[in-house]
């Protein structure tokens, strides 16, 4: 089976040159890139960034991994931290992937579907 993955990164230069070197390295160790159904999702910047990852894969969830990587502001969905990046891919590249699963809240109504990510007893956020 194909190790597939997709990077999502916070627009700034530090996260995309990060996500560039974990591309370089995935690429190298047989991984293949798939924007459309990837595997793995690696997230590079904080909760706004992990958030947007979820709603851009909201139709796959079921068949993704979201792995994080903190470059952003706030990081309480983030996995790694940036000096981390040796131990992701000593974690990423076997498969040993650190999993927590959180759930996701659908409220509907007049006005259309809404999702929420709801962290323990912290917040609430909306996509």
């Amino acid at each position: 089976m194909t190790r597939t993955f997709a990077i999502v990164h916070r627009p700034d230069e530090y996260s995309a040159k990060m996500a560039n070197s974990i591309r370089q390295a995935l690429l190298s160790c047989g991984f293949e890139e798939d924007e459309d159904h990837p595997h793995v999702v690696i997230v590079i910047g904080g909760d706004v960034t992990f958030i947007f990852a979820v709603h851009k894969y909201l139709d796959i969830l079921n068949e993704t991994v979201f792995i994080g990587i903190h470059s952003g502001t706030l990081g309480f969905y983030m996995d790694y931290k940036d000096s981390e990046l040796g131990e992701f891919l000593t974690d990423v590249i076997p498969g040993q992937l650190p999993v927590e699963e959180y759930p996701l809240l659908q409220a509907e109504t007049s006005q259309g579907t809404y999702y929420a990510v709801n962290l323990a007893q912290e917040e609430i956020i909306v996509l």
